[in-house]
């Protein structure tokens, strides 16, 4: 799509590695693609909790 190719189409989605602390240990797994970092205009409110 768009011209891009990945070595491998599963990937990580945004939001689980915010910080990107983790960005090479989880490369290690062979996701074909990582996203990092997260951007929300405004803050969010969390789920209710149980």
């Amino acid at each position: 799509m768009f011209g891009l190719t990945f070595p491998n189409p599963v990937g990580l989605a945004a939001g689980f590695d915010k910080d990107a602390k983790l960005y090479d240990e989880l490369g290690y797994y062979g996701f074909g693609f990582i996203e990092i970092g997260t951007l929300t205009p405004k803050a969010q409110p969390g789920n209710e909790k149980p």
